[in-house]
């Protein structure tokens, strides 16, 4: 189980280093062949595909449950029944998504004034879509293999597609594909990662289970259907969340500010994924422990996690408050520089859905669905609301404030109990207010340096905390956890 965690998180964090360095160093690249304009209304777009990621009814939280648990107790012939009707969900829930999209494509142009560049989008739209379909399929596969606490040749894999993909991506670009370069590098990266999943998955059935019935399962699919429906809406919910912002934006104060909120939020956006990485290789292990190990041993384990999860996210988010707006000067120019107040509501927001994120982990490893399920999609009706409302009156300000006040209510709707920890939320008052002060300064003109110089003081203000006994501890703690 530890060494499974270990590979997983090690490789997906490679993983999202290659997202972010491509994203980096991409992102200006792409620019230059594509306007700002084409830019925006290709964020606002991708969000809406996002959208139909509901449409997997939450299939693949299912899935890994059951398999995991299968695995865990060794009943091998079921775990296969499992993996087959598994798959077969995913692969039709795919192409339900296909047509629902194709069909939306059709009104594409009645949310946004795409004038000009309507065939282009619309192309890409479509291109995108198929994206999501085999993306689907993958987590699938992929799950499976952090199921079964393999997840080796499936993040290898990963890895190895992404890098393909990119170098595909730059060499339409050269060739002046436009937008179209975008795309359709994102689909050979789901092309590749198909087949490679595919071939790796049928192996360890075979390992598991040397003479599998590769047939499906009525009685399996109606167990999965049953609890699907209660997933349904925590995967509406997740789906609204992950990139509603782009759309309302694009659709109320155009493209151009779009592609400037999403450039601000991109670090912060970075750090929740790097940090669910962790949730993520945890998922499988979580129940294990929920099957297998007493209980004290496992609320000590559990709130270990917790801790690190935490402190992991502060300061990261304690850096990225800090340097946010001289790297954008870097990074993509002056012209994209946001309000140095919104960059500390951004962390803010960021750190609030990891700790959703991470809980709703949590719970669903003790098969609470249901409950949770109401919890996100009561927090997603009130966020878009929130949106819409906040938006419209405040710009590019309510983004943040509206994720702010939806995700804290889904907390204190999520957690039937909250104890509040004192020393952990000085800690936080700490970091979030200096960093937040760091962010309004400029010590020099030139803003690498800038970067250098905050980078220092923040990291002197962490040095100084280790005075804290319980924050010596709780680092002591994390260094144990990362290590073992």
């Amino acid at each position: 189980m530890k060494e499974a965690i270990r590979i997983q998180s090690i490789l997906d964090t490679v993983y999202l280093c290659l997202n972010i360095i491509g994203g980096i160093i991409l992102i200006p690249y792409y620019l230059k062949f594509i306007s700002i304009n084409l830019y925006g209304f290709w964020l606002a777009t991708s969000g809406i595909i996002v959208l139909f990621d509901a449409l997997d009814f939450g299939i693949s939280s299912i899935f890994t449950e059951r398999i995991s648990k299968l695995y865990s107790t060794e009943k091998f012939k079921t775990l296969t029944d499992y993996f087959i009707s598994g798959l077969f969900l995913f692969i039709t829930l795919s192409l339900l998504i296909l047509f629902v999209g194709l069909i939306f494509s059709l009104f594409l142009d009645t949310f946004f004034d795409l004038d000009s560049l309507k065939e282009v989008i619309v192309n890409c739209f479509k291109i995108s879509l198929l994206t999501s379909c085999l993306k689907l399929i993958n987590v699938g596969f992929i799950n499976f293999g952090s199921s079964l606490l393999k997840p080796l040749y499936f993040s290898l894999t990963k890895i190895i597609s992404l890098i393909i993909s990119i170098i595909f991506a730059v060499k339409l670009l050269n060739l002046d594909f436009g937008l179209y370069s975008l795309a359709i590098g994102y689909l050979v990266q789901q092309i590749i990662g198909f087949f490679f999943f595919l071939f790796i998955s049928i192996r360890l059935i075979k390992k598991l289970n040397p003479t599998p019935k590769w047939a499906i399962k009525f009685d399996v699919l109606k167990d999965y259907l049953f609890s699907m429906k209660y997933l349904f809406f925590a995967r509406s919910a997740e789906s609204a969340i992950k990139n509603i912002e782009p759309v309302i934006i694009a659709s109320t104060l155009g493209p151009n500010f779009t592609a400037i909120y999403v450039f601000g939020k991109k670090i912060s956006d970075l750090i929740y994924q790097f940090v669910n990485i962790f949730s993520g290789a945890s998922f499988s292990s979580l129940i294990n422990i929920q099957q297998k190990i007493k209980s004290g041993d496992k609320d000590v384990r559990i709130n270990n996690i917790n801790k690190f999860i935490f402190y992991l996210s502060i300061i990261l988010l304690g850096f990225y408050i800090s340097i946010n707006n001289n790297f954008l000067h870097i990074w993509v120019g002056e012209e994209f520089k946001i309000s140095s107040n919104l960059v500390p509501l951004f962390g803010l927001a960021s750190l609030l859905m990891i700790w959703i994120q991470f809980r709703t982990v949590f719970h669903f490893s003790k098969n609470i669905f249901k409950h949770v399920s109401k919890v996100l999609f009561f927090e997603a009706i009130a966020r878009i609301g929130l949106l819409f409302l906040l938006i419209n009156n405040f710009g590019m300000f309510g983004g943040p404030i509206a994720i702010i006040l939806s995700s804290s209510i889904a907390i204190l709707l999520l957690e039937k109990k909250i104890s509040i920890d004192y020393n952990s939320a000085a800690i936080f008052i700490y970091i979030f207010s200096t960093s937040t002060i760091l962010g309004k300064i400029n010590f020099v003109d030139i803003p690498i340096y800038n970067i250098l110089i905050k980078c220092t003081i923040v990291f002197i203000l962490l040095s100084l905390m280790l005075v804290n006994r319980k924050f010596r501890e709780n680092i002591t703690r994390l260094k144990e956890y990362i290590l073992h």
